[in-house]
């Protein structure tokens, strides 16, 4: 695929984790002076942008982030730098850890972006991968792919012959099954593929620029879960819903068709971005969002019928309606069990117990709602349509607040009255909070199975994150149903071990791996070095943990537990009092998530401290 690149020195960073260490490096990179200037300079970014005196009067040497920096800088580009010539095509690359230092959010990044232009005038701030169809830099970043990517750059210039920043370079490198569906999409489509991008990610999916009657055709492929399924509808559903909402005139991607081997959707790559957290400014966010919130009454005002023709199971009754879909995860859940699950056994007691059975509404739901591109205040393109299913509408507003753990999409309660406004009919709080909760438990429930027993293609870290967010999402709405106040763990700080020095070994050196110039291997090494960093953080702080949890355990139960039964006996007690015992066990989760929560936080990403809007 034609890539616009950057001309002239870069640094890219692909997480939050990582935007202070771009600026460390990017300061580095434009001194040409001593080292000792060199840190001096990067004392005054740091101080400009982090709001803090001290870096500017420690000495070279005393700062182990500068030092880290300087040696990584050194080391990553001295086969590039040659003679201390910077060649003004060059494009250059740095991932490296600061754990020591986070930037929260958007805000501060354009602040920090702010700092710099002042002092490099021809700075230019940008999204890798984002573009709009003037060529006009986008700010903000994208949790689409494999982790945050931003660049900061001096110049922009078009490079045709970049086509792609993927697994690959080159068609004739593609694995057979993905040059049978090129080959598939150029005979349906009477079209030729000429350049084409694999997104960085566990899914297999592909940017496609295809040329057909002299124009060019812009096309996702977009791939099966494989062995990450979460098996709840076949892989043609998405397919079949989208073209129901293009027929009543709903902003969605035109499906060309499906490639049966291997099985890829073909549709429009649409225009926009995703996340609404990278919204120019408040205004936009807002108007982006209210359209959406239009958008979505004008799904939930569809004809029913429209989707029962395409196969879509309606609901008959108020207690249906009120589950929805929920008998597909659970089906799904048990069938993949592989171990004891006491959280996820007391909120499926919990839903049953507490459905609403006095309204029946029917809608199509987006059920993972709040996915969409949009630009310039305007959704373009409703995204992820793969669990749509008939249910409550009020699912959907529910979903809202899942979406808003992972992507920040702001106050809620403006776009929920918006929604009122717009369909006439409110919706009872405490019905959006049921379905807050029996949303919520789908994502634990998929990640269960994969985070007792992982595939090797999996980010294990970023589904624990998943698991256990989504976890404590499901108990602190309960309790807040409830009025049940929840308490928060001492949690156990790291500890030396025997075997630290081993962990610290290996994580420092999976770090030092992640430049890896292919995309998708850097992905992979970054996965594997986000594992380590956990399991180092298991290995020095789970046995003070496991202890507090072994103690409130067997208090509950009444007698004391074996560690090779404990799980189950557990699960056992939960099953048979989950009822009469929920504070205690309301409780009792929230420490239990907020404590695993902590054993992987230095690598939790956008994930880090989220907690669900209440209402």
């Amino acid at each position: 695929m034609s890539k616009s690149r950057v001309s002239g020195p870069c640094v890219r960073v692909r997480s939050w984790g990582f935007v202070v260490s771009a600026i460390m490096a990017w300061a580095l990179l434009m001194t040409t002076s001593s080292e000792a200037e060199q840190v001096q300079a990067l004392g005054f970014v740091l101080a400009r942008v982090l709001g803090t005196v001290e870096a500017l009067d420690e000495e070279p040497g005393a700062s182990p982030a500068v030092n880290l920096a300087a040696r990584r800088m050194r080391q990553d580009f001295e086969d590039q730098l040659v003679a201390g010539v910077r060649p003004p095509s060059i494009e250059l690359e740095v991932h490296f850890d600061s754990e020591e230092i986070r930037l929260e959010n958007a805000p501060a990044i354009e602040a920090a972006a702010e700092v710099l232009k002042q002092h490099f005038p021809e700075l230019r701030f940008l999204v890798a991968g984002y573009r709009d169809a003037a060529g006009s830099v986008v700010v903000g970043w994208d949790r689409q792919t494999a982790g945050s990517r931003l660049a900061f750059g001096m110049t922009q210039e078009s490079d045709s012959t970049d086509r792609s920043r993927g697994a690959v370079q080159s068609r004739a490198e593609l694995d057979a099954e993905w040059q049978r569906a090129f080959e598939w999409v150029e005979n349906a489509l009477s079209a030729e593929i000429i350049s084409f991008e694999r997104q960085p990610r566990w899914r297999p999916a592909f940017f496609v620029e295809a040329l057909r009657d002299g124009a060019t055709l812009p096309l996702y492929l977009r791939g099966e879960r494989g062995e990450l399924d979460h098996g709840a509808y076949p892989f043609e559903h998405e397919a079949k819903v989208l073209q129901v909402m293009e027929s009543e005139g709903l902003p969605v991607p035109h499906i060309y068709g499906i490639s049966p081997d291997p099985k890829m959707i073909v549709m429009d790559k649409m225009p926009g971005r995703a996340d609404l957290s990278t919204a120019e400014n408040e205004q936009e966010r807002v108007s982006a969002l209210n359209d959406y919130m239009d958008l979505l009454a004008d799904l939930h005002a569809i004809d029913p019928k429209r989707f029962e023709e395409i196969g879509v199971e309606k609901p008959q009754d108020a207690e249906a309606a009120g589950l929805a879909d929920m008998h597909r995860w659970e089906k799904n859940f048990r069938a993949a069990k592989n171990r004891p699950e006491p959280l996820i056994e007391f909120v499926y007691g919990w839903l049953k117990r507490n459905v609403p059975r006095d309204r029946y509404e029917v809608s199509c739901l987006q059920v993972d709602s709040a996915q969409f591109l949009f630009d310039k205040g305007r959704v373009t393109s409703f995204l992820d349509l793969e669990l749509a299913c008939l249910g409550d509408p009020a699912a959907d507003l529910a979903g809202m607040r899942g979406r808003d753990l992972a992507e920040p999409i702001g106050d809620l309660k403006p776009a929920f009255e918006r929604y009122f406004e717009k369909t006439g009919k409110p919706i009872p709080k405490e019905v959006i909070d049921y379905h807050t909760v029996r949303f919520a438990l789908a994502t634990p429930t998929t990640c269960a199975p994969i985070v007792h027993a992982p595939p090797d293609s999996v980010d294990y870290v970023q589904y624990l994150g998943w698991y256990w967010v989504w976890s404590r999402s499901c108990i602190e709405v309960m309790a807040n149903m409830a009025a049940i106040a929840l308490p928060t763990p001492a949690i156990a700080e790291p500890t030396s071990t025997a075997f630290a020095s081993a962990h610290d070994l290996l994580v420092d050196k999976l770090a030092t791996l992640r430049s890896a110039s292919d995309d998708f291997l850097r992905y992979e090494l970054d996965t594997t070095w986000r594992n380590a960093s956990y399991l180092r953080r298991v290995e020095s702080m789970w046995p003070a943990m496991e202890a507090e949890e072994t103690a409130e355990i067997d208090a509950l139960i009444g007698r004391v537990t074996k560690p090779l039964d404990r799980e189950a006996e557990f699960e056992a007690f939960v099953l048979e009092h989950g009822a009469s015992k929920e504070e205690e066990l309301l409780q009792f989760f929230q420490k239990r998530c907020l404590r695993n929560e902590a054993l992987y936080q230095p690598v939790a990403r956008e994930l880090e401290g989220v907690k669900t809007q209440l209402l």
